[in-house]
């Protein structure tokens, strides 16, 4: 599992947080979280599987909003500006 998180520099959240910062009114469930981060989720119209990147700090499984955000973007198939 890649970790692009920065923990110095990223807000750092638990997993059971993630629901409270998902936009939209149907909130994901703790186990669509966890296959987020060991399964991923395939981006529509492609072969592609994205995972929500996380970080284990002191023995808890962690994300943080802009590993959301980028797992968001690239989910749906967002490409950011240039």
């Amino acid at each position: 599992m890649t970790n692009k998180i920065d923990v110095d520099a990223e807000t750092i959240i638990g997993l059971f947080d993630v629901p409270q910062h998902y936009p939209g009114p149907r909130k994901p469930s703790k186990a669509t979280i966890f296959r987020w981060i060991y399964q991923g989720l395939k981006v529509p119209g492609t072969d592609d599987v994205v995972k929500l990147e996380s970080v284990k700090l002191c023995g808890i499984r962690c994300t943080s909003l802009e590993a959301l955000s980028r797992f968001l973007s690239k989910s749906n198939n967002h490409q950011p500006d240039k």
